[in-house]
């Protein structure tokens, strides 16, 4: 730019400083950082400019290029607020004072408990000893109950015996009967089934005649329908591909007299608008943008936060 200087770079130590205003087009190259100036990594720089988007980017290489799109460049905040620390202490502070609580508590439910636990156990003694006292008596009653039972069921045994007899002889000529029934049943049912068959298969036998007839008429009218539309397709065909062969020719003839057109005009147009010096034409060109490189500074030499040194020792040690 008129009365600025250019692209400027100077060495601080580590720190690599770029001055200057540049004018210069997106993608362009605005010059080239010395080899001690050179980063480890691509760096992104905001940049001040007649456009609200602008960056410089600067290469492992020491290319620096103007550029209108990419990430915004943040500068992240490694150490936090003194409210934030404030908050977090107090809240460490409130989760202690519950913690004590709750142990306290569990403690006292403990305490209770315990106590609770003693006057259970001298109460159960006393209830263990009268309900055995209660089973012991129980058990007496039960034996002299089933003495007296097994008398009276060897009496009743015996006339039970003499009736199940009598019922399992009616049972089984009730079933012969039922038996000698099913026999006739089955042969009646047989004779019944075969008579349905043969109807079954009669009936089928005249409905597959009556339905190769229909489909035998369907397949005939399909026929000439199909045959009826082929003959009307060949004549469409014709008669398209003669329009067709019409319509290229002229598309042709219309081709043959624009390129005549076209090419006398793109040669004026190229004499009139090409650049002497590059041979680029100016209207395709993205108007130039105005960049100031200052205040890009950044660091060249190893980011350790601590670099350990060995002691230097004496000649005794």
């Amino acid at each position: 730019m008129k009365g600025f200087g250019g692209f400027e770079v100077k060495k601080m130590g580590p720190y690599c400083i770029l001055s200057g205003n540049v004018v210069a087009r997106p993608g362009k190259k605005l010059g080239t950082v010395p080899k001690e100036c050179r980063p480890r990594q691509k760096h992104i720089f905001k940049v001040a400019s007649n456009i609200p988007k602008a960056l410089v980017t600067i290469d492992t290489s020491g290319i620096a290029k103007l550029v209108t799109t990419g990430p915004n460049p943040v500068i992240k905040k490694f150490f936090p607020s003194k409210k934030k620390k404030a908050v977090v202490k107090a809240a460490k502070r409130m989760n202690k004072r519950a913690k004590k609580k709750e142990s306290k508590k569990l403690k006292k439910m403990t305490k209770k408990a315990g106590n609770l636990s003693m006057n259970k156990k001298s109460k159960t003694k006393k209830t263990e000893t009268k309900a055995s006292e209660k089973r012991k008596l129980r058990n007496a009653e039960k034996k002299m109950s089933g003495k007296a039972s097994k008398k009276s069921s060897t009496t009743g045994k015996s006339k039970e015996k003499s009736k199940s007899t009598k019922q399992s002889k009616e049972d089984r000529t009730k079933a012969k009967e039922k038996a000698h029934k099913k026999s006739k049943k089955s042969e009646s049912t047989k004779q019944s089934k075969e008579e349905r068959a043969k109807a079954k298969e009669k009936a089928h036998t005249k409905s597959k005649k009556s339905e190769s007839t229909k489909q035998s008429k369907e397949e005939r009218a399909k026929a000439k329908e199909k045959a009826h539309k082929k003959s009307k397709k060949s004549e469409s065909t014709k008669q398209s591909k003669e329009e067709k062969a019409k319509a290229k020719e002229k598309e042709k003839a219309h081709k043959k007299s624009k390129m005549s057109v076209s090419l006398d005009e793109s040669l004026e147009l190229l004499q009139e608008n090409v650049d002497a010096d590059h041979g680029v034409s100016q209207q395709k060109l993205s108007p130039p943008i105005r960049v100031s490189l200052a205040g890009i500074v950044y660091s060249v030499a190893e980011h350790h936060y601590f670099k350990r040194t060995k002691r230097k020792r004496g000649k005794h040690g």
